[in-house]
């Protein structure tokens, strides 16, 4: 019924009860038909009627999502994409995407249904069907000379289209830049992250989507539940940010950090800030430093072998390994049972092949002191 030419307006009546919410026994579903809804307005020559249906049409039906309705059906954005060509197309749909304003959810979820579209390909005319025969092909009503001629048509539009989506696309990352510093929830971000991904890679210098993925990150943090989790995301960013050659930003952001990962209670998330502080100096600021880092942080976290790992990998990296050996002996004699074996095996290993022969001595002679106790004991 919603494909006769004759009926467009009967259709459309049909389509909007359909989404009206019960209590009328109707579907309650907003989004109903969008796709054959804007195929109709197409035809009516309503052209932002058409293009307000497929923008619709991407939107979920449930309204707490942040997710786009593209990967249930993705007729109506690859259609947009198709029409995209059109100045005036363009034009309508770059003003939608620049009405979204930061801050506000039901424009994130606008945007995330949105994001797809970027992503969109036109097809490699080569291939003997695509999904622009496809998507003619459910544009009913059926017409096999219309689709014929529209078939024939492509090669001329298609190279506009195909510009016009990358602008698109380009609008799209750069509108969700704008969004995240304000993003509301996480599952926003979350929608940002997994379709920008490619398009990041394949259209924006690696500055750029350095700086595209530092804003998340930052973002993320700021949303976290307590500051134990706050301060864990910000160290994540700014070890992201050193990683990738932003020495500067990863400094102001370690300055930021210093006094409130000093605020932190006693416990695991500040332990691994700690350390995670170190490694920073050590490629920062310089072996030194580091060092000096890590003696700070070994005095206080005597008793952490995660600490006392990095610490010896650390002065190993400053040639200074016997400092290390040092330190594991040291541990050696305060670790508990279990700990305190695989340590003197450890540094009997490393004693030997550093020529280090009086302290390979002392590691072995309490394995064999060890060893003896135990059989006693047994």
């Amino acid at each position: 019924m919603l494909s006769t030419h004759q009926s467009g307006r009967c259709s459309q009546s049909i389509s909007r009860a359909g989404r009206l919410a019960n209590p009328s026994g109707r579907l309650g579903r907003p989004h109903l038909f969008a796709f054959e809804a804007g195929v109709l307005r197409e035809e009516e020559r309503d052209l932002p009627g058409a293009i307000r249906e497929h923008l619709d049409a991407s939107l979920p039906d449930d309204k707490a999502c942040f997710c786009s309705w593209f990967e249930s059906d993705q007729r109506s954005l690859r259609r947009l994409a198709q029409l995209l060509g059109r100045e005036r197309v363009a034009s309508l749909v770059g003003q939608e995407i620049e009405r979204l304003r930061p801050g506000v959810k039901a424009d994130e979820q606008t945007l995330s249904a949105l994001l797809p579209l970027a992503q969109i390909r036109p097809p490699d005319p080569d291939l003997d069907w695509t999904a622009d025969d496809w998507i003619d092909g459910m544009d009913l009503p059926r017409d096999p000379v219309g689709r014929a001629a529209r078939a024939e048509a492509r090669a001329d539009w298609r190279p506009a289209a195909q510009a016009a989506i990358a602008r698109t696309g380009e609008a799209v990352l750069e509108k969700a830049l704008a969004m995240i510093p304000r993003a509301t929830e996480a599952a926003f971000l979350d929608a940002a992250e997994q379709w920008s991904g490619p398009l990041l890679d394949r259209r924006w210098a690696k500055d750029r989507e350095v700086g595209f993925r530092s804003a998340l990150l930052l973002r993320r943090a700021e949303l976290a539940p307590n500051e134990e989790e706050r301060v864990s995301r910000e160290v994540a960013r700014a070890r992201y940010l050193v990683e990738n050659g932003h020495e500067a930003e990863a400094d102001a952001a370690w300055a930021a950090l210093s006094s409130r990962i000093g605020a932190l209670p006693e416990g695991a998330p500040r332990m691994h800030a700690e350390a995670d502080r170190a490694a920073y100096l050590e490629r920062a600021k310089g072996k030194d430093a580091a060092a000096a880092e890590w003696s700070r942080l070994g005095t206080r976290c005597a008793r952490s072998l995660g600490v006392l790992e990095d610490r010896v990998a650390s002065l190993a990296r400053a040639d200074r390994a016997a400092e290390g050996r040092a330190f594991v002996e040291g541990a050696a004699a305060r670790a508990a049972a279990g700990h305190r074996e695989a340590l003197l095996e450890r540094l009997t290993r490393e004693a030997l092949a550093a020529g280090d022969l009086a302290q390979a001595r002392r590691s072995v002679s309490r394995l064999l002191e060890r060893a003896a106790s135990r059989k006693s004991s047994g």
